[in-house]
């Protein structure tokens, strides 16, 4: 935590930097593509074991299946963003 802590200032003082000679729209687009790849190394170092979720089973609550609560959860949250 101390270490997410101090990179993450470290970065806050080189994006300060940075910006008195780049524009800002550059550098979220360099550090979002730090991210990516990052996440990729990661991804591709663990085998996209973790990115990989088993489908929910449809168990039956109270005469509703679980499935379909998802569904309504998942559809909801999309049209209120």
């Amino acid at each position: 935590m101390l270490l997410a802590a101090f990179l993450f200032a470290t970065m806050g003082v080189f994006v300060k930097f940075a910006s008195a000679y780049v524009h800002s729209f550059e550098i979220v687009m360099v550090r979002g593509l730090i991210g990516v790849v990052a996440l990729a190394w990661w991804y591709r170092k663990s085998g996209w074991a973790f990115y990989r979720t088993q489908l929910p089973q449809l168990v039956v609550v109270h005469g509703v299946q679980v499935l379909k609560i998802y569904l309504l959860k998942s559809i909801s949250g999309a049209i209120t963003v």
